[in-house]
């Protein structure tokens, strides 16, 4: 850089003492933070990145040099009024051609401008609240909002165990009968797992609160006490502050809204990036008061809707349920205790009354708060601002998408950072992957930053498959999780009531012999609570948890973020992620079993236990390689409609096993397929049988084949191709960036076009011509697969399980029906009805003049494929059964072996095109 000619260097002095084109709020959440913590804790894996990830473009041909330089920083002293902030540039060249970036990186720092309340104050608020929120957490979590349908969720747990279906027929009966069993099992296990979590914890947290406030009293305590009780201050204090003080709330929002505006007078554009309930504040300063160029606002791990939730909560009420809820227990326990001491009969009374405490506090119980709906709309949202919110999946602040109902201008997306409740809040900056590099995108696009564009539809490729790898290493490290705390669960019957004893005395010891650390009359008080026998085992089984857990996670987590560390290296240097699991984590995973070694002491009952030892062992070690477990390679296979003669079979680039079921269709005698992680596209004709290939550039979601028009879209952008081209590098005549998260694209009448965007939660009506979105129609959640029938535009919802019709005149909903089935990719129509398929074993039939819904060829267990229609004749393939299936009269006709799963299928006046994965034809 610095042997630059003399009249760049021209350039970058003027450009030095131009405004900024972009300014960066970053606004923190809640907690003890301190000035400059959130320029810091923002601002460094932001510059790391485009300093990564413009290194790693070297090597791709993007450009030759760059320089990352930070100036003007200032983080905690400066004159009154100042804000903690940096300025990043960024200078490159490429060619002869020389840019110069450059953004304000600004703090808006809310922590101090009210007083931290008391714990006193702040008891009686957390005591109501606070068991309510953990409820809600892990109903949330757990069931859904709204609760999701035990038919929903069948579907979800038959597609976990899909995904390590082999591709052949090896054991397909016996992964077919572990769906059909998991689909019953693992829907209300997982229900009584949110409410057994969230009474358990809740209960907790409530006690604990409650003993903190007894236990300030104790000389001996005071100390500690004192600390944890101001920690809580530091941080529930801040949602006590949003929600009880109107007065404290209107300070925190004219702080950040200071901030905008000092902002907005320095820089060319300004997007607003609030974390937590950072976000509920930067969301009613934005309300309040937005200058012209403020054109984005990014939220991650907004508690936006929680906040509305607890202002919408009946506090008295909520306390009431679980004081009464509270003494429900602390009956039943008296009860047990009676029955422990060999006095059953006085055990009676303690339970009934337990019971009918239980029984009143499920009536006092508070309903459900009504989510934010129209409070969450921003002056011109949709038009001149943007509106990006990011939540990880466990995250327990927000309560899922805030896209519910579907807004214009607000994209609501889920992200993996550890699917951890305790960490996934605070770890979004560590998510490389998919917030990182999303939120600089968005920041880069905000900016104008074409070159940084660029790079990243270039390596779109790479991208997709780092962020599957990422839920995948999620994935893996829930699943470690659930075996810690099985082992857990076992730990007490396995270590044996002489064993916790024993652990539990030398523990009193060990606090005795460890001056410091603890006061001497707690040191006592462990030593005496140690004698009793009941307590003793208390005590050791909690020991033991400890130390187990401690233990675990001491060499779990290392080598899970060396996994992970390798895999951001890979991203940045352009190499694809390892899918396969290291063996360390694998190993890693086995260290809680350990604990169980002592259950050979105790003989007969052995056997079981080392039995599931031996399965999870098993299991963990040969976990299934990430997502290499959900490619494969994909081939076309054509038979003869009139004889299902097979005529060729042509490979296709390779595909996710889980496919979308929109990558096939066919115009005349050309088929079009694509739909896998590689971006190429297919052209296949079949009067000639000849294949060419074309490399859309990113990653295919779904291709519509026209005469005239192909049209394919991919995560963002809507991708026009010439099928005249026949496949040449000019083919594609046309890409327009629309949204991420698009899904399936219908041609209607009229030269409109309407792409679905499955984020959103919204259909797209786009210009052919010019690719400008002319209407948003918002649908039910999650639209996938869509036809145009008679000028109208219908779309299938798989999770509402709706089908709904969208009149074109008026750009709306004008009706919708409840299919009571579990609806999987396009649906097809004939002369008479809509045809959808249904993963739970049947076709739904929607009659287009009655508009009455049937299902019809009824199967005895779940389908997973594709289904197709020319004319009045509709074909569907059941991939379990490996059969592509003729739909007669509403009954099966003939069948076709397809000696492989069959994915999609699309017919022609002559030909049936199906897609299949692994086997041999």
């Amino acid at each position: 850089m610095g042997n630059d000619p003399p009249d760049h260097q021209a350039e970058i002095q003027d450009a030095a003492e131009a405004p900024p084109e972009l300014g960066v709020l970053f606004v923190h959440g809640i907690g003890s933070q301190k000035r400059g913590d959130t320029l810091l804790q923002c601002g460094e894996p932001l510059r790391l990145w485009l300093k990564e990830w413009l290194a790693g473009s070297r090597s791709s041909g993007g450009v030759e040099d760059f320089d990352v330089t930070l100036s003007g920083t200032l983080l905690r002293r400066g004159d009154e009024g100042a804000r903690a902030s940096t300025l990043l540039t960024v200078e490159g060249r490429t060619g002869d051609t020389h840019t110069s970036r450059s953004w304000l990186l600004a703090e808006s720092w809310w922590a101090e401008d009210f007083p931290t309340p008391s714990f006193r104050t702040l008891a009686r608020w957390s005591l109501m609240a606070g068991p309510w929120l953990v409820q809600r957490h892990f109903k949330l979590r757990f069931v859904g909002s709204p609760p999701k349908s035990l038919a929903q969720e069948r579907r979800e747990a038959r597609d976990f165990v899909a995904k390590y279906v082999p591709q052949d027929n090896t054991m397909q009966d016996v992964f077919t009968f572990l769906a059909w069993c998991l689909s019953y099992i693992l829907p209300p296990l997982r229900r009584i797992a949110a409410y057994t979590l969230s009474f358990v914890v809740g209960l907790v947290a409530q006690v604990a609160i409650a003993l903190l406030v007894v236990l300030s009293v104790v000389p001996a305590l005071r100390g500690i006490v004192q600390r944890i009780q101001l920690l809580l201050s530091e941080s529930i204090g801040d949602s006590f502050a949003l929600t009880d003080q109107p007065l404290v709330f209107d300070a925190m929002v004219s702080r950040v809204q200071s901030d905008v505006e000092w902002l907005a007078g320095r820089c060319e554009r300004v997007a607003v990036v609030a974390h937590s309930q950072g976000a509920a504040i930067a969301h009613a300063a934005l309300r309040r008061s937005r200058p012209e160029n403020v054109s984005l606002f990014v939220t991650y791990g907004a508690g936006i809707a929680k906040l509305s939730a607890i202002r919408g909560l009946d506090l008295d009420r909520a306390g009431l349920s679980f004081g009464t809820r509270l003494l429900a227990v602390l009956s039943l326990a008296g009860g047990v205790a009676l029955w422990y001491a060999d006095r059953a009969v006085f055990a009676i009374a303690p339970v009934v009354v337990a019971l009918a405490l239980g029984r009143l506090s499920e009536k006092l119980r508070p309903p459900d708060p009504e989510r934010p709906g129209a409070q969450l709309g921003l002056p011109e949202l949709g038009e001149s601002l943007r509106w990006i919110d990011l939540f990880a999946t466990a995250d327990p602040v927000p309560e899922g998408s805030l896209a519910r109902p579907p807004r214009r201008g607000l994209i609501s997306q889920p992200v993996h950072n550890r699917g951890s409740s305790f960490s996934d809040h605070t770890t979004y900056w560590q998510n490389t992957e998919e917030f990182v590099s999303r939120v600089s995108a968005e920041l880069a696009r905000e900016a104008g930053w074409t070159e940084y564009a660029r790079l990243t539809e270039a390596d779109r490729k790479i991208t997709a498959s780092a962020e599957q790898a990422r839920r995948s290493r999620t994935d893996i490290l829930t699943f470690a999780r659930w075996i810690l705390g099985i082992v857990l669960a076992g730990v007490p019957f396995v270590l044996g009531v002489e064993a916790l004893v024993y652990l539990a005395r030398n523990t009193g010891d060990l606090a005795a012999r460890v001056p410091g650390v603890v006061s001497d009359s707690a040191q006592r008080a462990v030593q005496d609570f140690a004698r009793d026998d009941l307590a003793g085992r208390v005590l050791g089984a909690v020991v033991a948890a400890v130390v187990v857990t401690a233990v675990s996670m001491l060499v779990l987590l290392p080598t899970w973020w060396a996994w992970d560390d390798r895999a951001r290296r890979a991203l940045v240097t352009r190499r694809p992620a390892d899918p396969r699991v290291p063996w360390s984590v694998r190993l890693a995973m086995c260290v809680p079993l350990l604990a169980w070694i002592p259950v050979v002491r105790h003989g007969g009952e052995a056997a079981a236990v080392l039995v599931f030892f031996a399965a999870v062992l098993v299991l963990s070690i040969l976990l299934p390689g990430g997502d290499a477990a959900r490619e494969a390679a994909a081939i076309l296979v054509v038979h003869a409609r009139g004889t299902l003669e097979l005529e060729r079979a042509f490979r296709l680039p390779p595909r996710f096993e889980q496919s979308n079921q929109l990558g096939l269709d066919v115009s005349d005698e050309t088929v079009w397929g694509g739909g896998g992680p590689t971006g190429e596209l297919a052209r296949v004709d079949l009067g000639t049988w000849q294949v060419r290939m074309m490399d859309v550039g990113e990653r295919i979601h779904a291709v519509r084949a026209g005469p005239d028009t192909v049209w394919v879209t991919t995560d963002d952008s809507l991708v026009r191709i010439d099928p005249g081209a026949d496949g040449a590098p000019g083919a594609i005549v046309g890409r327009h960036l629309l949204e991420p998260g698009l899904g399936d694209v219908v041609e209607g009448e009229a030269g409109v076009l309407w792409v679905a965007a499955e984020r959103s939660s919204t259909v797209l009506r786009v210009d052919c011509g010019t690719g400008r979105v002319e209407a948003v129609v918002s649908v039910p959640e999650q639209p996938m697969g869509m036809i145009a029938v008679d000028g109208d535009v219908w779309v299938l919802s798989p999770k509402s399980q709706t089908l709904s019709r969208i009149d074109p005149l008026m750009n709306t909903v004008a009706e919708s029906f409840d299919l009571h089935a579990v609806p999987f990719g396009r649906p097809v129509a004939t002369s008479e009805a809509i045809w959808i398929y249904d993963m739970q074993g049947a076709l739904v039939r929607v009659d287009r003049g009655a508009r009455v819904v049937s299902k019809v060829v009824r199967t005895r267990r779940p389908m997973l494929g594709g289904i197709a229609a020319h004319a009045d004749d509709v074909w569907f393939v059941d991939g379990w059964k490996q059969r592509a299936i003729e739909v007669i009269g509403g009954e099966k006709g003939r069948e076709l072996n397809l000696n492989a799963r069959g994915q999609e299928i699309a017919l022609t006046s002559s030909r049936i095109c199906t897609v299949i994965c692994g086997g041999a034809t």
